[in-house]
């Protein structure tokens, strides 16, 4: 495995290991942060003895115990007996119930009235949480649940029925659920995070990155499923909201994650397919919706059947796309997508298909408590952010990669300063710019050969080294100040924006760190530059080609000068 190759699998390793952290940790976290004692939940849901009576008349009684189901325009009687060790002081009776409209009694006494003043006829309730304060006597009376079931609804039957205290109603759907609604919670929390992380990404990319729309869909889908578990009510007492968001959620899941599908796929017809099913589930989504709240006898749960339909067809249209895909068969973090979306489809469409091919309504009940759903969309959101992960930390590897590639090409090599090929480009830049006002600064460092003869190569990259340090640390390098970099071999060029007084400053600056070197002995000798400069301005402008010219034919002037200098101390020397 070559190098690049190694440190691209290092970089993508660390990124799922830190996002599974992350996951983990917040949920930790989460669990420490909301602790609930279920101790004191006392479940009664096995002992109800229920009467229904069918719109024909027909009465059916079911035993504790028994699986049934409550249909639209049903008349309902569940009565419970509670023993003396089911007795909890200022305890509180609390249930769910689909779009029915129920009276509570002890013994004789009512006490609860659903309220039906607001209800307009056909308006799906959804699941409605009831929490009914209990007599402090209600373990010598039979407890009678009465009601209606008004809109059409798969089964009505509660889940479960449970006698709570008073401050702690909220929690019911907490009973051994303790696992999901902390993961399902966390997830929702780490989604929201990674949500913002990607809308950042996507506004300075101007594009919709594909993690976007995996927090949205993690969103919805952990959503739907603490809404359908009633586990909302543990945390908001937004009845409007709890008792529908389920609904909401199973006909919008399908929206970002088309969207998410269409990013991923390279083949034209899966990315248009998968576009064409997004556009369509938002339209649907919207027709649903739309026929709900509206005076329409069409409401959501009418039209659940099709919803499934509609998402089991999209998940085979991508599993057979993740499948048959060979152009993008290489990558991982497809292959982790195709076996996500495998693994869930498996586990979780089946409880749906078999939920809506049950021949009665007992087998309905028992699909629609089918415990391994939760399992299909942790793997199904686990996939999901591995695989967009994975994709972001490859691309965002070759990225960088890409932009250590393009400095190096305009980098020298043995001084980091930027080389030939980046001034030819400085340069065009001041023409593109027309820049007239500048001076170039054309410097060579003195017998760099002799140097080389007389202590080594090796002594001579040091000079190069040194030198090079010296105009980095002093002359300008900004779009609007000027530029520096090595011409080639010992010569150095800089360009200084503005007056020949402003170069002279720091051609002044450059001698002087050059002196201080030279006093701290960080070479064995000392060493010295030649300089020439070509001045431009807007009255006599010069391109940077001429500048290059007339600047290093005066850099041989000064050479000159400094070797006749050293020469005239020299025999001063010997003569004294």
């Amino acid at each position: 495995m070559n190098n690049g190759r190694g440190k691209s699998n290092l970089g993508i390793l660390k990124v799922i290991m830190l996002s599974l952290v992350f996951f983990f940790a917040a949920m930790l976290v989460l669990t420490q942060l909301v602790r609930i004692d279920t101790s004191q939940f006392i479940d009664i849901s096995e002992k109800i003895h229920t009467v229904v009576v069918r719109p024909d008349g027909t009465r059916e009684l079911y035993l504790p115990g028994d699986s049934y189901t409550i249909e639209k325009g049903d008349h309902f009687i569940m009565s419970i007996l509670t023993d003396e060790d089911e007795y909890l002081p200022d305890g509180s009776l609390v249930f769910n119930m689909y779009n029915s409209i129920i009276k509570v009694y002890s013994g004789t006494e009512l006490l609860y009235e659903q309220d039906t003043s607001d209800l307009k006829e056909g308006q799906m309730l959804g699941d409605l949480r009831y929490s009914i304060p209990l007599p402090h006597n209600y373990n010598h009376h039979e407890i009678k649940i009465e009601g209606d079931l008004i809109s059409n609804s798969p089964f009505g039957k509660p889940a479960s029925l449970m006698i709570l205290p008073h401050d702690k109603t909220m929690q019911m759907a907490l009973a051994n659920n303790e696992f999901i609604f902390y993961s399902f919670n966390t997830l929702i929390v780490v989604s929201i995070l990674f949500g913002f992380f990607f809308l950042i990404l996507s506004i300075q990319d101007h594009r919709i990155h594909a993690g976007l729309w995996v927090s949205i869909t993690s969103v919805i889908m952990c959503t739907w499923y603490l809404g359908y578990k009633t586990m909302l009510y543990i945390i908001s007492d937004w009845t409007e909201f709890n008792a529908v968001v389920e609904y909401m959620a199973i006909f919008a899941i399908n929206i970002p994650l088309s969207f998410f599908m269409h990013t991923q796929f390279s083949r034209p017809l899966y990315k248009r397919i998968s576009l064409i099913l997004g556009f369509l589930y938002l339209i649907f989504f919207v027709i649903a919706t739309a026929l709900n709240y509206s005076s329409s006898p069409i409401q959501y749960c009418d039209l659940l059947l099709y919803s499934h339909i509609f998402t089991g067809s999209g998940l085979l249209l991508y599993i057979i796309g993740l499948y048959t895909d060979d152009t993008t068969e290489k990558r991982f973090d497809f292959r982790v997508l195709r076996f996500g979306v495998s693994m869930s489809l498996v586990i979780g469409a089946s409880a749906f298909v078999l939920f809506n091919l049950s021949i009665d309504a007992q087998n309905a009940l028992k699909v629609a408590q089918f415990n391994y759903v939760p399992l299909a969309i942790l793997i199904l959101i686990i996939s999901l952010y591995i695989s967009v992960l994975t994709s972001y930390a490859q691309e965002t590897i070759t990225t960088m990669e890409a932009e250590r590639l393009a400095k190096l090409a305009y980098m020298d090599s043995l001084t980091g300063a930027p080389n030939r090929s980046a001034l030819y480009e400085s340069f065009a830049m001041m023409e593109a710019k027309n820049l007239t006002d500048y001076v170039m600064v054309f410097m060579d460092i003195n017998e760099l050969k002799k140097t080389n003869d007389v202590y080594g190569h090796e002594m001579g990259d040091n000079l190069i080294i040194l030198v090079s340090t010296a105009i980095l640390q002093v002359f300008p390098q900004s779009e609007t100040t000027g530029f520096v970099g090595r011409w080639g071999g010992d010569e150095f060029v800089a360009c200084v924006f503005g007056s020949k007084e402003t170069a002279d400053e720091y051609i002044s600056a450059f001698h002087k760190k050059l002196e201080k070197f030279n006093g701290e002995k960080l070479l064995p000798f000392p060493a010295r530059v030649s300089v020439g400069t070509s001045i431009s301005t807007s009255e006599a402008p010069k391109d940077p080609a001429k500048a290059i010219t007339e600047s290093d034919s005066a850099m041989y002037v000064d050479k000159a000068e400094i070797k006749k200098r050293l020469s005239e101390t020299a025999a001063m020397q010997k003569l004294a």
